[in-house]
């Protein structure tokens, strides 16, 4: 609970600092065309799935058995969830190979999809 805390209070002041009457830059407040919305996405999935970018084969193993598991035991029931997710934001020189690793990465799949992808092309 205090991780969400932490990250809603963090939300709040993103959410201050992107509002259209904001005097930001334009290029800091395109969060799509950027680059922040798809490191926002990895954060989320670091989140969701510790370890996954590790370069370690067994956390990935891990979780897609899961997820095969859940489906496999879960009865068809259609519903949805969303969530939220802030961050700080300090400027850091990064490898363009990562930002275009990360660039490629398609956070529109789902899960059981995405998490090959993450583990085998974002390893920290």
């Amino acid at each position: 609970a205090e991780l969400w805390n932490k990250a809603a209070e963090q939300y709040d002041m993103v959410e201050k600092l992107l509002d259209p009457e904001s005097e930001l830059c334009g290029c800091l407040t395109d969060v799509e065309n950027n680059g922040i919305w798809q490191f926002m996405n990895l954060m989320a999935i670091k989140i969701r799935y510790p370890g996954i970018t590790s370069g370690n084969p067994t956390f990935t193993n891990r979780y897609l058995e899961e997820k095969k598991i859940s489906r496999e035991n879960t009865p068809r029931v259609s519903y949805s969830l969303s969530y939220g997710l802030s961050y700080g934001l300090s400027y850091k020189r990064t490898s363009t190979t990562v930002s275009e690793r990360l660039a490629k990465i398609d956070f529109s799949k789902s899960d059981e999809e995405l998490l090959s992808d993450v583990a085998k092309n974002l390893v920290d």
